[in-house]
Formats: structure tokens, sequence, C-alpha cells
């Protein structure tokens, strides 16, 4: 197919910013006044980290939407008045609390044709241009590896400095990321549309000199918008998965051939997934090892059975050798997906995490209300009978909806962060630590920090009495995200909020010139190296009526628990004990006789000098 019968992409044929602006339907001052009221009475009565904001934040937002209120009349235009609310919502600093622009600006995102990166392998920062979209057409010298020098004429490093300052980022190292991003895509999520119609890009060319390049705003919508989970199941960046889509949208190439290698980096063959848009999985060829590598891209799946059990597919077809699982840039999505994932890659039992609700009355009617909120009810009622500000710690899930599946990938793994993993995501990573799955890899100096499952203005709306309800319905599409139940961690780290601390790495990696290039060949690198150092087990069992066929590598002994589906830790009635002999070959093969009443599912631990190293369960 020649180059003139290509098809147009779609985001070439998107309106420019300000077409799009002057097609906004206009809020009057009424429909105003109805957002400001429920917005403060959202926060006062169900936003979970009220009081952390406060204390961290050294704001009070209850204060702020009084005093915007009173400045209403003054506000003379609609692009003011989303401004100054988005903002207020902004100084949280919580990408689960914010306020949702009108339906218009629904799925619409702010873009330019390219992305940026950042690099610091020199004495100073340096940012250049990652990708371009398909089908535009960039001035001579402007191309990926093109260092930016400014951006409308400031300093580039001031200018990522200002728009981090306007995200809503859990710490330093997320507020950056996020502003860094939202320099070329600017979601309509949470944020107004930029202020300026174009932006004027200045670059080295080749050979030095400084060039300038002018691109126009443009306005595109990459994809429909999905229906939410359930709520209680919901932990989601928005603003960050609608980046994802919008860059799927504009930059994702042509197929990945079945086999290709980066510069000096490893021999990498695509494994096919069928979640193209959650998975990418390869196995990597470092020299005579051989490792897997699986990208997981957003916890947002069909439900949480399609992703685990993709993951599962994918993770069995690797290398056991050892996991590189890649969780960058990852937004969140379903808090039991990421939960119930981590069982797969270790041994040991999998303990939920909990959470809790701020005491007011609203909540209490809520939980009085709503079948899953139940189980907080009575904490919630003692907590305002005491003033305590929060109700009891409770599992956000079931410890048997943790631990159904059992340990399937039976290598060492390591795990990629960076601070644009938010939510489900921190959930994952937190999980990751605090069961000693193996050791974290960071490109920034911690994650997101997003500790919440959110729910929107509408939904808590359903499930009130409207008599004593404190909620009303919001004009033109307007709505509100809250964080409504606050996670904390579990092991050594219990009862730490995840909010605003987030989840720091244990190595610190730089990501360097080549990374952005060459497709993260030296971050890939560096994580083969953390892996070649540690040991790997397999344990495979096939199962008949009298026996069990055991293939086991490193491991010198099998315990047999034929375990109690509705235990609440992994406890039963044990059935054997078999030493395994030395290896002759990669792999041992044993079998094992059953006793007669081993019926139902039995967990299996494998030893290694005393240690447990792996464990599966068979008959599930």
């Amino acid at each position: 197919m020649s180059d003139e019968d290509q098809p147009v992409p779609d985001w070439l044929k998107a309106p420019t910013l300000k077409t799009f602006l002057s097609r906004a339907p206009r809020l009057t001052q009424e429909q105003r006044r109805v957002i400001v009221d429920q917005a403060h009475a959202v926060l006062e009565n169900f936003y979970v980290h009220l009081p952390l904001k406060r204390a961290t934040r050294g704001v009070d937002p209850l204060r702020q939407l009084q005093a915007l209120h009173r400045r209403l009349p003054r506000v003379t235009s609609d692009p003011s008045f989303h401004a100054e609310l988005a903002d207020i919502f902004a100084r949280l600093n919580d990408f689960h609390t914010v306020y949702v622009l009108p339906k218009f600006y629904s799925g619409a995102v702010a873009f330019l044709p390219f992305t940026v990166e950042e690099h610091t392998e020199r004495a100073r920062p340096a940012f250049l241009v990652a990708h371009l979209a398909h089908g535009f057409t960039p001035p001579r010298g402007f191309g990926p590896g093109t260092e930016i020098t400014a951006w409308n004429r400031i300093p580039i490093i001031r200018a990522v400095e200002a728009a981090a300052r306007r995200s809503a980022g859990a710490n330093p190292d997320a507020q950056w990321a996020q502003g860094l991003a939202s320099l070329t895509l600017r979601p309509m999520v949470r944020m107004p549309p930029p202020e300026e119609e174009t932006v004027t890009v200045s670059f080295l060319a080749p050979g030095g000199a400084e060039k300038e390049l002018r691109c126009e705003w443009r306005v595109h919508r990459p994809g429909r918008h999905r229906a939410h989970p359930a709520p209680a199941h919901h932990g989601l960046n928005q603003e960050a998965d609608m980046r994802r889509l919008m860059r799927k949208s504009m930059f994702a190439g042509p197929r990945r051939p079945p086999k290709r290698q980066t510069v000096d980096g490893p021999i990498r063959t695509a494994i096919e997934s069928r979640l193209p848009d959650i998975f990418r999985a390869e196995r990597l060829q470092f020299g005579a090892r051989e490792l897997g590598y699986i990208r997981l891209r957003t916890f947002l799946a069909p439900s949480d059975t399609h992703l685990v059990d993709e993951f599962i597919r994918l993770a069995e077809r690797l290398p056991p050798q050892g996991l590189i699982l890649d969780l960058r840039d990852n937004p969140g999505g379903l808090i039991l997906a990421a939960e119930r994932l981590l069982q797969v890659l270790t041994p040991g039992p999998i303990e939920p995490e909990r959470a809790q609700l701020i005491a007011t009355p609203a909540v209490l009617d809520l939980c009085r209300t709503l079948k899953e909120m139940k189980p907080w009810r009575d904490s919630v009622a003692h907590a305002l009978e005491t003033g305590a500000p929060f109700s009891g710690a409770l599992p956000l899930h079931t410890f048997a909806a943790c631990n159904d599946i059992g340990q399937r990938y039976h290598g060492p793994v390591v795990l990629i962060t960076n601070a644009r993993c938010y939510s489900a995501t921190d959930t994952f990573s937190a999980g990751f630590r605090d069961h000693a799955i193996g050791p974290i890899i960071g490109t920034d100096r911690n994650t997101g920090a997003g500790g919440a499952t959110c729910w929107t203005h509408r939904t808590i709306a359903r499930f009130l009495d409207d008599r004593t309800s404190p909620l009303r319905p919001l004009p033109r599409g307007v709505d509100f995200r809250v964080a409504l139940k606050r996670t904390l961690r579990v092991g050594a780290h219990a009862g730490t909020e995840i909010e605003e601390v987030g989840i720091r790495p244990d190595i610190l990696h730089h990501t360097t010139e080549r990374d952005i290039l060459h497709d993260n060949t030296d971050l890939l690198t560096r994580a083969a190296r953390i892996l070649a150092k540690r040991d790997w087990f397999q344990l495979d069992a096939q199962r008949t009526d009298t026996t069990l066929r055991l293939r086991t590598h490193n491991i010198d002994r099998i315990d047999a628990i034929h375990i109690r589906r509705r235990d609440t830790q992994f406890t039963g009635r044990p059935l054997f004990s078999e030493s395994i002999p030395p290896a002759k070959t990669p792999l041992t093969a044993t079998n094992v006789a059953l006793p007669a009443n081993a019926t139902g599912p039995i967990r299996l631990n494998g030893y290694r000098r005393g240690s447990l190293v792996a464990s599966r369960l068979v008959g599930v």
C-alpha cells in the first residue's frame, strides 16, 4: 500500500482546541451554585482522606468552596469557573477525588502529536522527544531523541515544574511525572482545557542549532467511555487511563515481529496475548539465560478472572528461570484483580488489604443501605459514638478470594514501577512488598501513592434516601469522584496508609537515553542481573484418583495438606511428607501414592533446606 493509500489517522481529523471550545454549552449561575454546594456536600460527608489532607497539605477545601460560593457572581465565564473548582480539588493531590467536567468534555483529550520523556544521565536533566504520532510530519531534525530546550519560550525544566504544580500527584515524584505527561496529553477529566491554543517548542537540531516548532492543540476522543466496575472494586486514575488510550490511538505502531533485538540488548521473542490492550509478553534471551517479561498496562479488565487467567497462561509459557513484571504507567483498575494476582507469584498465603471509612452520619446511612458496605456498619456507628475519625479496618476482599488459585509461577520475580503507578497498582506493589515476593526496581523514588477506592457522587446518591441525603442531582453531566475507603497495608507495614506514602523501590534506576530510544534496554539488563543472582524453583503436579506425579526443580521436600476451602488460613489435615532425591536432570519426576480419603483440593508445599520456596494447589 502506497503512502497515498494509507488511511488518515483519526487524530488528524480532530478539531483544534479553539473549534472544540466554541461548541461547549454554558452553565447558568444557578447551575454553578448547585455544583459548588454539592462539591462541599460530597467532601464533607464522604471524603475519607479529608483529615489527612488538612494535616499534610494545609488545605481546607470546605472553606475554599464556601469562598468560591460567595465569589460566584464575579466569576464571569465557564472556563474560569471550571478552573477555580478544579484547582480546589487539585490541591488535595488525590487523583481519586476530582471534579469531573460537564459531559461535553467526557472522554476528550487535548493533545500535541508527540510525547516527551526525561533522562538524567548528564549533569542536568534532559528532555527528549520519545514518540511521534503516526501521520505527523515534523520539521527536519525533530524526532525521537531530539532534545527540547524550551516550552513556549520558557526553559523546559521550568515548564515541567509549573505543570507539576498543577498536577494532583500525591508526592513530588508523582507530581513531576504527571506534570511531564500533561505537557502533550491533557485529558479533560479533572483538568480544564489548556489556556493557550498553540505551543511553541524550542529544540536542538543536528549540529546544535536551536529551532522552533509551533503546534496547535487538538482535541480527540480516543475511545468510548467504558463502564466502570462495581464501586467497591474500583481503584483507577482515570486521567492516566485516558492518556493510555490516547497513546494507543496515536502511537501504537505495527505489531511487533515475533523475534527482534534492541541495540546491545536481549533477543526478544514476542508471545501473543488474548488481552493485547492489557498485556505484552516476551521471552528475553540474555546470552545463555532466558527470562520472561510481562508488561501489565492496566488492571481495568472485563473481570478479575479474565486478567488473572490470562496472566497465568502467559507466565506458564515463559522461562521458569525468572520473570520481569513491568507495571510502569499502570493507572489501576480492579482492586480484586490486583490482590488475586499476587498469589500466582508466591508460595505463601496472601493477606488482603484493609479498608477504613470516615465516620459521618451519611456514611453510616450508606452502610445501612448497601449490602457490600454492611461489614463496616457497626464500626462506623461505634466511631460516631466515641468520636473516632474512622471506622475499623476490615479486609477489602476475603482470604478465600485472594488465595483460590495458589502459586503458578515458581521462578524469582522482579517488579518494575514508576511514579505513574496508581491506585490498584499501588495496592499490588504494596502486596508485592508486604508478602516479600521479590525486589522492586523503580524508575522514580515512589509509586503514585493512591490509597483508596473511589466512588462517584451519582453512585453514592443512588443508595441514599432522598429525604435525608445531603446529595442532590447535578446539572450538565457534571460529577465528582471521591475516595470513600482508604486502604491500609498488611504484614510488616500493617496499618500504614498508601495514600501520599506509596511504595518505595528497593533499587532506583535512572532512565537512560537508551531506555527512551531502545525499548528500555538498560532497565531490562539491570533487572536481568538481579534475577541472575536468585535461585529458581519448579513444582508441577498431575493428579489421578490414586497418585500424584510431581516434577520439581531445586526442591528437597514436599508436604501435602488436605485443605478445607472455607478456612481463613491454609490449614487442614496433613497427608504426607515426601523427600525428593537430589536432581540428576533439570527436573525431577516423583510418583506419590495418595491416601484413599484424599478427596478435594490438596495444597503442596515445596521446601529447600527447610524454607518454603514453592507451592501448588491441586484439585481446585
